[in-house]
C-alpha cells in the first residue's frame, strides 16, 4: 500500500511539474494566437568531436594571446624596415589554421561534422520562448556558413512544421541583424510566389538586411578610417567592444585608451590615423584579404549580412584572379542569386507585402556611431549597423551633430515635422514605412524585454502604427539600468557628449611610442574583423 501511494504520489508530482511543458504545446490557434518563427541573428559554429564533446570554432582569447606572443620584435622591425611579411606571416600561421576542419569548401559544401550545436524534427519540436501575451516563439538557428537561399529551403520545413504543430495556418516571421537576411531570402524564394498567404505578419529587428558600413568596407578592401570616429571610438572603447567575448582583458581596454589619448596629445590624431590607414593599404591584401577568404568572405549568410553597396568589389578583392573566380564559383553564384534577387529587390518586396496584407514592422536601435571603417561610420547607429539602414531609409545626423536647422525647416514646411526625432538627429519621413518603424535610443544592439513588450504591443493588433499606441510612439529612449522603454522627449534623450579632438600638428617620430602601440592595436584590428560575426544574439522572454 505504502508502495503504491507513493507510486501515485509520483505520478500526481510528475503530472504537475510537466504541466507547463504539455501547455507550451497548445496550438496557438487555440488561444487565437498566430505562433512566431524567430530567424536569430548569429549562430556559433561547433566540430562534432567522437566522444560527444564539441568544439567552438574560434577562442578568441587563445588566437589573440599567440598573435601579440612574439609579435613586438616582428612590428618594431615592420616599422623600421617597412616591410610587414614576416609580421604577415606570423598572423596568417596563427590564423589560418583556425578554420581548418570549419570552413566551407570552395564549392560551398560543410565539412562533416560541423554545426550549430542545435537540431530539431517535426516530432520533437517544441517553442523556445513565449511572447508576454503568451504568444509562442519558435527560434530557428541558421548555419551562416551556407547561402541564405540553401538556409531558405531549412526554412521553409520549419514553417512547416511550426504550423503542423500549432494547427495555425499562418506564423508571424521576425528577423534579427543577419537573420534578417535569411528571412527576406525565404520570403523571396517561398512565400512571394503564394502571395504571402501563409505570413501574417513581418518584424525587421536591427536589420542588416542592407548589408553593414563597416564590414562592406572591410570585405572589400575599402577601409576609410574618419579621424573624428577612430578618436571617438578608442575614446569610448569599453562602449563597444565586448570584452569578455573577444578573450581581451580590461587592462588591455585602458592601456589602448591611454595610450592612444597620449599619442592624439603629443602628435595629433591626424598623424595617428594615417599611420593606421597607410598600414591598412599596404597590408589589406597580404594579411586581411587571405584570413577573409580563409572563412568569413565565403560563408553566405556572413557575406549576405554584411556586403551590399561594395558587392562587385568584393567580390574583386576576396576572388582577385581568374582562378579564384573559378575555384568559388558556386560560392558565387549563389551570392548573385541572393544580392541581385532578394537584397537589391528587398525594398519594393516590402511594399508588396503591405499591399498583400502582411503586417510589416521595422524596429531601429541607435545611440552611437559604427566601427570607424568608413565615412558613414560616423553616421548614428547602434555600433555595428546604421540607422539608415536599419530603418531602409531614415535621414540621419552624424553623431556628435544633428539635422541642420534648414533641413528641419524644410520639411516642417512641408508637414513633416513630426517624423523628426527629439534630439534632431532622426528623420523617420524617408523610411520606406515612416508610419512602421520604431527608434530606441541607448539601446545597442540589444534584445532586452522592454523591446519584447514593445513587440507585443505593436503586432497585436494588424492597425497599429507609431501613431496609435499611446505608451510606444516612434520615438523611445531606453534606460539600461531599470530596464524601460519611455516615449523620448528632449529632457530624457540622455545624448552622449561626444568629444571632438583637436587634430594637432605632430610629427612622425614616435617609433619607440608606436612599438608599445602596435603589438595591440594591430591585433585588436584584426579582432575587428570578428565583428562580422559578432552580430548579438538577442533573447526573449524565456517560455514559462
Amino acid at each position: 500500500m505504502k508502495k503504491t501511494m507513493m507510486k501515485i504520489l509520483s505520478v500526481m508530482l510528475a503530472v504537475l511539474l510537466l504541466a507547463p511543458a504539455y501547455a507550451a504545446l497548445v496550438p496557438a490557434d487555440a488561444a487565437g494566437l498566430t505562433p512566431v518563427v524567430y530567424i536569430h541573428g548569429d549562430s556559433t559554429i561547433y566540430k562534432y568531436n567522437e566522444d560527444g564533446t564539441k568544439t567552438k570554432l574560434f577562442d578568441d582569447g587563445e588566437y589573440m594571446s599567440a598573435i601579440l606572443d612574439g609579435a613586438v620584435p616582428l612590428i618594431a622591425k615592420a616599422i623600421i624596415s617597412g616591410d610587414w611579411s614576416e609580421y604577415n606571416q606570423h598572423v596568417l600561421d596563427i590564423v589560418l589554421p583556425a578554420f581548418e576542419g570549419f570552413a566551407p569548401a570552395p564549392d560551398g559544401t560543410l565539412p562533416e561534422n560541423t554545426g550549430t550545436g542545435t537540431s530539431w524534427d517535426s516530432a520533437t519540436l517544441r517553442p523556445d520562448y513565449r511572447l508576454r501575451d503568451g504568444r509562442l516563439v519558435y527560434m530557428f538557428i541558421s548555419d551562416f556558413r551556407l547561402s541564405p537561399m540553401d538556409i531558405a529551403d531549412e526554412i521553409e520545413e520549419y514553417v512547416e512544421a511550426v504550423k503542423a504543430k500549432t494547427g495555425s495556418s499562418k506564423v508571424f516571421m521576425f528577423g534579427r541583424c543577419g537573420g534578417a537576411s535569411v528571412m527576406a531570402a525565404y520570403l523571396e524564394k517561398y512565400a512571394k510566389p503564394e502571395n504571402y498567404a501563409d505570413i501574417e505578419g513581418v518584424c525587421f529587428i536591427n536589420s542588416s538586411a542592407l548589408g553593414t558600413e563597416y564590414a562592406d568596407a572591410v570585405m572589400s578592401g575599402n577601409v576609410q578610417i574618419p579621424v573624428d570616429g577612430a578618436y571617438r571610438f578608442m575614446s569610448n572603447l569599453d562602449s563597444y567592444i565586448a570584452v569578455e567575448e573577444l578573450g581581451l582583458e580590461a587592462e588591455l581596454i585602458e592601456n589602448l585608451k591611454t595610450v592612444f589619448e597620449m599619442l592624439h596629445e603629443t602628435y595629433g590624431i591626424n598623424v595617428t590615423a594615417d599611420l593606421v590607414q597607410r598600414i591598412y593599404e599596404k597590408e589589406k591584401d597580404d594579411l586581411l584579404a587571405p584570413i577573409i577568404k580563409a572563412y568569413w568572405g565565403i560563408s553566405g549568410a556572413y557575406v549576405a549580412s554584411t556586403v551590399n553597396r561594395r558587392y562587385e568589389d568584393y567580390k574583386d578583392y576576396v576572388f582577385p584572379t581568374e582562378e579564384d573566380k573559378e575555384l568559388y564559383a558556386p560560392i558565387i553564384e549563389k551570392l548573385n542569386d541572393f544580392h541581385y534577387n532578394v537584397q537589391e529587390k528587398l525594398p519594393e518586396d516590402i511594399l508588396a507585402m503591405k499591399d498583400a496584407g502582411v503586417m510589416v514592422n521595422v524596429f531601429v536601435e541607435y545611440g552611437t556611431q559604427q566601427y570607424p571603417l568608413s565615412e558613414r561610420t560616423e553616421y548614428v547607429g547602434d555600433y555595428m549597423l546604421s540607422v539608415e539602414d536599419q530603418s531602409f531609409g531614415a535621414t540621419t545626423s552624424k553623431v556628435d551633430e544633428t539635422l541642420s536647422e534648414a533641413y528641419i525647416a524644410a520639411q516642417t514646411e512641408k508637414g513633416l515635422d513630426k517624423y523628426i526625432s527629439p534630439d534632431k538627429q532622426i528623420d523617420a519621413s524617408t523610411c520606406l514605412l515612416p508610419d512602421n518603424t520604431w527608434f530606441m535610443k541607448n539601446m545597442i544592439h540589444d534584445f532586452p524585454a522592454a523591446l519584447d513588450n514593445l513587440i507585443d504591443a505593436v503586432i497585436a493588433n494588424p492597425a497599429n502604427t507609431v501613431w496609435t499606441i499611446e505608451a510606444y510612439p516612434q520615438y523611445l529612449n531606453y534606460n539600461k539600468e531599470n530596464g524601460t522603454l519611455l516615449p523620448a522627449q528632449e529632457e530624457n534623450e540622455n545624448d552622449m557628449e561626444w568629444e571632438n579632438p583637436d587634430p594637432g600638428s605632430g610629427t612622425r617620430g614616435f617609433i619607440e611610442i608606436m612599438k608599445g602601440l602596435l603589438e595591440k592595436i594591430i591585433a585588436f584590428v584584426k579582432g575587428l574583423i570578428e565583428g562580422i560575426k559578432g552580430h548579438a544574439t538577442g533573447t526573449i522572454a524565456p517560455l514559462g
